[in-house]
C-alpha cells in the first residue's frame, strides 16, 4: 500500500492502533526484479523507461512509508529489511512474533512448504525456491543497473543503510524503453540484465 499515502493514513481512522510491518530491499534488487518481470505493465500502458519507472515506484513507497511513519508511534512500526530476514530468519522471525505479540512457531522459517502464501499476485519467483537462501542478501552486488539512480534515490537507500557502491550502474540504457523491453525474450532479457550464467 505504499504507493498511496491515503490509504496507509486510512489504515489509522479504520483499526485501533494497528501495527506496521515494514519489509525494505536494497532498490537495485526491486528494480532489476521489476523490470525482469515487466510489472511497469500493470501501472501504465504508456511506453515508459522501465528501469526509471521502477526507481521512481521505489521512492513513492520508501518516501510515503518514511512520512507515514513519522506520524505514527514508533512502538507499532517494525522496520526490517529483506536482507537482515534472509540472512538470519530465526532473529527475524522471533522479532517479527515478538512485535505482533504472538508465539513463535517455527513455521515461519518455512514459507515455501505445503500451500501456504499461493494466494494474490506475490512473488512470481515463488515456486523457484525451497527454502529461504542467505545468498539473496547479497544479490544486489552483481546487479548492473543501465541507469544512474536518482541523488534523491541514492540518499533514501543510504539512510536505510544500503551500499549503492558509488551507484553501480553500465549507463548503458540509451534510450532503451518497454517496448524494446517487452520485445525481448526472457534469456535476451536475462542477458541484459547480467543475470546469464
Amino acid at each position: 500500500y505504499g504507493v498511496s499515502l491515503n490509504v496507509l493514513n486510512r489504515a489509522e481512522k479504520y483499526f485501533d492502533k494497528p501495527k506496521y510491518i515494514h519489509l525494505v530491499r536494497h532498490p537495485y534488487c526491486v528494480i532489476e526484479s521489476f523490470v525482469k518481470n515487466r510489472f511497469h505493465r500493470i501501472f501504465t500502458d504508456k511506453q515508459v523507461n522501465p528501469y526509471r519507472f521502477a526507481e521512481d515506484l521505489w521512492m513513492l513507497c520508501e518516501n510515503n512509508f518514511s512520512h507515514f511513519f513519522e506520524e505514527v508511534d514508533s512502538s507499532r512500526v517494525l522496520n526490517i529489511s529483506f536482507e537482515s530476514l534472509v540472512q538470519n530468519p530465526s532473529q527475524s522471525m522471533k522479532g517479527v512474533a515478538n512485535f505482533m505479540e504472538i508465539d513463535f512457531d517455527t513455521a515461519l522459517l518455512e514459507p515455501y512448504e505445503g500451500k501456504r502464501n499461493l494466494g494474490g499476485l506475490g512473488d512470481p519467483d515463488f515456486f523457484n525456491h525451497e527454502n529461504i537462501d542467505a545468498c539473496l542478501a547479497d544479490k544486489w552486488r552483481n546487479i548492473k543497473l543501465p541507469i544512474s539512480l536518482r541523488s534523491e534515490t541514492i540518499e533514501l537507500a543510504q539512510k536505510y543503510g544500503y551500499d549503492l557502491q558509488n551507484d553501480n550502474s553500465l549507463g548503458r540504457l540509451n534510450g532503451l524503453g518497454a517496448e524494446d523491453i517487452d520485445k525481448m525474450s526472457e534469456s535476451e532479457l536475462d542477458k541484459f540484465l547480467g543475470l546469464e550464467n
